[in-house]
Formats: structure tokens, sequence, C-alpha cells
């Protein structure tokens, strides 16, 4: 086995033995309707080129990737302008940037059960990356985020996923949209469990987040009309279970909590806290008891 382009359509390359020490791009998907198979092999980069990626496609079509081990390239996985893919059962680990990332409209992709630790970002959805399913993967003791959706990457499905353990935050949203995260857990993030920022009308459904740092679940500057409902917060940080965040000029609104479940043995932490004011039209429904909490003057 060798790193190469692959460029036959409706073909299925199997790797035969492990590949060390690539230093640039390893496999290029040059062609639609092509899977890639690891048969449990790894390729290994050098860990010094952060341009390089284990495998690249480009404006392509119904691609698989499966049961590979890819480390210490720039990106794991990387697809820009790519659709109606599969990336499945791989593992990523120690890669310079992220173990998965799909970007500049990649759309109506599916990441299942993948692996992917101690990377930059453990999964990057990036640039308008709409309608993705991440479904049943680990992004643990990443350097920054576990799962990472960002710059206006909407109505993709985050589903029985696990991040924990990463430097920064389990999950964060930025300037996306619509997008439904259910059945994941978030434990032990040195910053926040989530963090959502600029992103609106999204669903925080049945999660469960322990033990990190700062919140639990953060909403900062304009993110509005977003639904939490059900799950456990536990130990969940210094600025609280629950934490709002804005500025003067930029706050959350609207959003809805519903029948969560805010367990603190520290009596410091807060289960809700409201760091600035003017953090209007929040609704707390069915919620059970609430201990510790500071509103710092909002309406």
């Amino acid at each position: 086995s060798s790193c190469e382009n692959l460029n036959v359509p409706n073909q299925v390359y199997t790797l035969q033995s492990n590949i060390i020490s690539y230093p640039s791009t390893c496999f290029t998907i040059t062609a639609d309707n092509i899977t890639l198979n690891g048969n449990g092999f790894y390729i290994d980069g050098t860990d010094g080129n952060s341009s390089s990626n284990g495998v690249y496609a480009q404006g392509r079509l119904n691609i698989t990737i499966k049961n590979i081990n890819i480390s210490d390239f720039g990106d794991g996985i990387n697809l820009n302008y790519t659709n109606n893919s599969l990336i499945i059962n791989n593992e990523l680990r120690s890669n310079l940037k992220n173990g998965i990332h799909l970007a500049i409209r990649s759309n109506n992709n599916q990441i299942i059960n993948n692996t992917m630790n101690s990377n930059d970002n453990g999964i990057l959805v990036f640039l308008g990356s709409n309608n993705n399913q991440i479904i049943n993967n680990t992004a643990n003791s990443n350097l920054q985020i576990g799962i990472y959706i960002s710059s206006s990457s909407n109505n993709n499905q985050i589903i029985n996923n696990t991040a924990s353990n990463n430097l920064q935050y389990g999950l964060y949203l930025l300037s996306s949209s619509n997008n439904n995260v259910t059945n994941s857990t978030f434990n032990n993030n040195l910053i926040h469990g989530i963090l959502i920022t600029h992103s609106s009308n999204n669903r925080i459904l049945e999660n469960k987040l322990s033990n990190n740092t700062n919140s639990g679940i953060r909403l900062h500057l304009d993110s509005d009309r977003n639904i939490i409902i059900g799950g456990i917060i536990n130990n969940s940080g210094t600025n609280g279970a629950l934490a709002f965040e804005a500025t003067t000029s930029s706050y959350p609104e609207n959003n809805n909590f519903t029948n969560i479940i805010i367990l603190n043995t520290n009596s410091s932490y807060y289960d809700i806290r409201f760091l600035q004011e003017s953090i209007n039209g929040t609704y707390l429904i069915d919620m059970p008891h609430i201990g510790n909490y500071s509103f710092n003057n909002s309406r």
C-alpha cells in the first residue's frame, strides 16, 4: 500500500498495510462514488506539516472513508464542497488541526462511530456545511474543542456523542442555527460543556454534562430562541450550570429551559447565573429545584 490519488469512479480501494511518516497529503480522492477501506491499518504523517491531510476530497459526491487509523497530519480527514458521503469507524488522533474537517458547503454527510482524541479539534463543521449527521462519535482530550459547529453551518444533527476532557469546550456552536444536539455527554471539559455564541434556534435535548470547570451550558452574546430540554447538569462550574453572558449591545434573549436536572454538591456553584443585565425573555419551565442563583439586574 502507498499514498496516491484515488481517481477511478465506483471503485473500492482497500489498504493492505500501514503507511508510516508520510510527509504530505496521503490520499486525495478525485472521483465520485469511491470507497476507501483502511481495513484496520493506519496512515501516519510526520507531525510537522499543518497543511497535510490523511484523506482529502474536494467537490466530490458519495464517497465512503472507513476503518482507517489516521495520525500526525494537519487534518485527519478533510472534505471540502463534498456531499452525500460517509465517514465511519475511523480513529483520528494527534492531528495538528482537526480529526475530521467538513468545510465550505459540505452537506448531507454522515459522520458515524469515529474516535477523535488528542487533535486540536475533534470535529470541525465549517463554512456553511449543512444537514450533516454526527452520530455515536467520541471526541475526547482534544487541545481545543471536541465538536465545533461554526460559520453558518445549520440544520446538523448531533446525536449520541461523547465530548469530554477537552481543554476548552465539549461542544461549540458559533454563528450556526437550527442544529439539534441530542443524548450526548459532555464531561470534564476545562472551560464549558456547551458554549453557544451568536447562534439561534438550536435544540439541546436530553444531554448529560458533568464537572465542566466554568459552566455547564453557556449562552453568549446574541444567541436567541434556543430550546434546552431535559438532561442533567452535575457539578458544572464556577460560573453556573446554566450561564448567560452579554455585552451592552449584544445579549441572549427568548431562550427556553425545560425540565433540566441541576445537581451541585458544591454550595459555591451557581445553578443559574446571569452575568450581565438586559438578558430578557428567558423562560424556565417545569424546572426542578433551583438552588444558588444570580440574576444581576436582569428583567
